[in-house]
């Protein structure tokens, strides 16, 4: 999943869990949600947050 950043260049990268995967097909575009996440990272400067479930 791609989510907004503060400008076009710095994007979220979240990565879901298998098995909160069905649980992303009820969210829509702009809708706010929660996500807890086993790792957070950064890349050059842009949040990388991985096994995520919602």
């Amino acid at each position: 999943m791609r989510l907004a950043g503060r400008d076009a260049f710095n994007t979220v990268s979240l990565n879901l869990a298998a098995e909160a995967q069905s649980n992303a097909t009820a969210l829509k575009k702009g809708a706010m949600f929660t996500a807890t996440c086993d790792s957070v990272n950064e890349v050059i400067g842009s949040p990388m947050l991985d096994s995520c479930r919602l």
